[in-house]
This record gives structure tokens, C-alpha cells and sequence, in this order.
């Protein structure tokens, strides 16, 4: 059942779906379609390794990076490189770097992109990887991809479903329980549709269908932004805002300008830009909308006029963001 409550993340009215709100549904099956584009690819990974992919002669001459990665393994052990054990090595690293990079991921989000933003870097990285295992010769720079992009997504994804409720909210635990149910469910998927495609139809196949699996969830992921709380960094920086509105709006134009003393500058185009940064920010304030609201809409009109004339997109945002950023603690 569907129902509409004050929203636990500012005042606007949030949509319910079973005592939740929606956004627990859209992240639950994102990181469905996720982690059976992850585990769809990890089935097969090893067994493509030893049963077809290194058993192709020449390896060097068509393999992108195979001879870099033989020479680090030959030296690393001391031995002649056989298809078994350099697979070994090789899934070993990967899953490593897989729970590796989510650390970079969560400060990128944080401090940087937001956790919206990096979810979808992640995401378009991980699709392009799946998609590239279907290359045999473009095989460990898809890798690579995949090790970033779930170095963006992973950390960032979980992370939404407990800013969708307030600090205290008794139904936290119970929403990632259902979001982890949606790992789970993907993870059963995965090898029964890849691992079947991989292993009687075509390698290719299965790992085409992994990449699909992420696309998919990447769509529905974007479109339905709209039931998502505001990431970490929106929400820290509408509480600047509101609390220190006049020393912010000094803080980010001042920094974007190249000097702090606004109230004496001499160019009038300065001047006007400042003055109307100022009175935009001090209507939208006054308004008591929701971070979203502050952060996008409300410095539209700002981005197109700095890009009028200076020739540069989404300046007023990126001046935000950094002031943001360098502000959180004071």
C-alpha cells in the first residue's frame, strides 16, 4: 500500500510503500540488478580463465596487458606461468580490489560528487567492464573497470538507505534487512542465468547478460531520483546555509572570483553577481524548501548566468561544492 507521510529528511511529503519509504524499494532493486551483474561475471570468471580464455595460443600478441601481468607474476613466484594458478592470482586480486576501493569510493562521495552522482559513475563503469569481458582482447582493462566502478557504487548505494530515515528511526533496521534482500536475490540470480548462458550458449553471452543486468539497474536507479534523500554533501550544505547564510555566499563567490573581499571590488560585474548570489540565496532560504531544492533548482539560475559570462557550466555549483567541502566541521 502506498501512502503519503511528512518526510523523515526536511518537509516535504515522502511516498510509503509498505511502512518504508519508496526510495528503500529503488535502492533494493538497483543493488539487486548490481550484484547480479557482480556475481554473474564472478561465476563464470574463473573457469573462462582456465578452460578457454588462457588456453588460446599466442596469448601476448592479442590479450591487452597479458604479458605486463605474466612478467609480474613470474617474477612475484619465481616460476613459468600455467593457466591454473595465474587464474588463481588473478581472481584473487580482483575480488581484493573489489572490497579495496570502496574505501576511495566513500571519500569521492562525501567530500566530493555526492553519493547520487558516484553511484551512477560507478554504474556506467561497471556496465562498460561487462560489457568489454565480452572482448577477449580488451579482458583486464575490463577488469579495471569493474574494480572502479564498484569502488564508486558499492559504499555509496547502502549508504542512501539510512539517510532515507532521521538518526533514531526504529524502522532503519528492518530497511536494510529488506535492502539486503535484494543483494541476495541477485546474487541466487546470477549464476543460474550467466553461469548457464556462459556455459552453454557462449562465454560471451553470459557475461553480456551480466552487463545487461547492470544497465538495467542503472536506468531504474536514474529514474527514480526523485524518491532518494538528499546525499550527504546537499544535506551538510543546506545546513551551512541556513545557519551562516551571508558568510557563505562571501565564502563561495569569494573563491570563484579569486579574492575575499567582495565588498570592495571594483568591477561592477562583480559586484552584480555577488549582489545577486546574495539575494537568490536569501529567497530561496526564505522559502524553508528541502536541501534537493536549495542545492539544484534554486542555483540554476546562477549556473547559467556565470556561464553567460565566463564561459563556464555549473561554475556556481562547483564553487558550492568546494566551499562545502572545506567547511565541513567549522
Amino acid at each position: 500500500m502506498s501512502t503519503a507521510t511528512p518526510s523523515s529528511r526536511g518537509g516535504a511529503m515522502e511516498e510509503m510503500f509498505l511502512g518504508h519509504p519508496k526510495g528503500l524499494f529503488v535502492l533494493f532493486l538497483t543493488e539487486m540488478w548490481e550484484r547480479f551483474s557482480y556475481y554473474g561475471m564472478r561465476s563464470l570468471l574463473i573457469l573462462y580463465m582456465v578452460n578457454y580464455l588462457f588456453k588460446q595460443p599466442d596469448l601476448g600478441a592479442h590479450l591487452l596487458g597479458f604479458d605486463a601481468v605474466r612478467g609480474a607474476y613470474e617474477s612475484l613466484f619465481h616460476t613459468t606461468w600455467s593457466a591454473q594458478p595465474l587464474s588463481s592470482w588473478i581472481y584473487g586480486l580482483y575480488t581484493g580490489f573489489v572490497y579495496f576501493t570502496p574505501f576511495f569510493g566513500g571519500l569521492l562521495a562525501d567530500r566530493v560528487l555526492g553519493q547520487r552522482r558516484t553511484v551512477v559513475i560507478g554504474g556506467v563503469l561497471m556496465a562498460i567492464g561487462h560489457f568489454l569481458m565480452a572482448v577477449e582482447s580488451m579482458f583486464f582493462p575490463a577488469l579495471m573497470f569493474l574494480i572502479l566502478g564498484n569502488g564508486c557504487f558499492k559504499p555509496n548505494i547502502s549508504t542512501q538507505v539510512g539517510l532515507l530515515y532521521a538518526p533514531g528511526d526504529k524502522r532503519r533496521d528492518s530497511a536494510f534487512s529488506i535492502f539486503y534482500v535484494g543483494i541476495n536475490l541477485g546474487a541466487f540470480l546470477a549464476p543460474l542465468v550467466c553461469g548457464t548462458l556462459g556455459q552453454t550458449v557462449g562465454w560471451h553471452y553470459g557475461f553480456g547478460a551480466a552487463g545487461v543486468g547492470m544497465v538495467l539497474g542503472l536506468i531504474f536507479y536514474m529514474m527514480n531520483q526523485k524518491y532518494l534523500a538528499p546525499d550527504v554533501l546537499a544535506q551538510h550544505a543546506e545546513r551551512l546555509l541556513r545557519a551562516h547564510p551571508d558568510r557563505f555566499v562571501e565564502n563561495f563567490v569569494g573563491q570563484w572570483f579569486g579574492f575575499r573581499e567582495l565588498a570592495t571590488a571594483t568591477d561592477p560585474l562583480e559586484q552584480a553577481m555577488f549582489q545577486e548570489s546574495r539575494l537568490t540565496l536569501r529567497e530561496v532560504l526564505a522559502s524553508d524548501l528541502p536541501a534537493n531544492s536549495i542545492v539544484n533548482p534554486g542555483f540554476t539560475y546562477l549556473n547559467q548566468r556565470l556561464a553567460t559570462h565566463y564561459g563556464v557550466p555549473g561554475a556556481f555549483t562547483t564553487a558550492f561544492q568546494r566551499v562545502a567541502s572545506a567547511e565541513r566541521g567549522g
